[in-house]
């Protein structure tokens, strides 16, 4: 596993943002697929305060960061983890505002 720190600092501030953009992600989805409240997403990105120990490590796995949770983090967080996992993979961007196909 990468030092804590270090994926703290990787996953917070312009890193963040920056891989928002590369994954081509809005931070309102982000925020659902992670289970994180919207404004505490925009503290990160800010640099007011770095996410905790277990966000960062969801965040890392949900960016394919890390490919495994801890061992010790994985018994506490499977389910949660395993579920993060899955919906990322399923989970396509909400669609842009304006009209749809139909509607035009």
């Amino acid at each position: 596993m990468k030092d804590l720190k270090q994926l703290k600092t990787a996953l917070s501030g312009e890193n963040l943002k920056m891989l928002l953009e590369k994954h081509k992600l809005t931070r309102w989805r982000f925020s659902k697929d992670m289970n994180v409240n919207y404004h505490t997403t925009y503290q990160w990105i800010k640099g007011i305060c770095p996410p905790s120990d277990s966000n960062a490590i969801k965040a890392a796995l949900y960016f394919g960061i890390m490919t495994s949770p801890p061992k010790t983090m994985k018994n506490r967080y499977e389910k949660i983890i395993d579920a993060l996992i899955k919906k990322r993979k399923d989970t396509k961007a909400p669609p842009k505002a304006g009209k749809t196909k139909e509607e035009e």
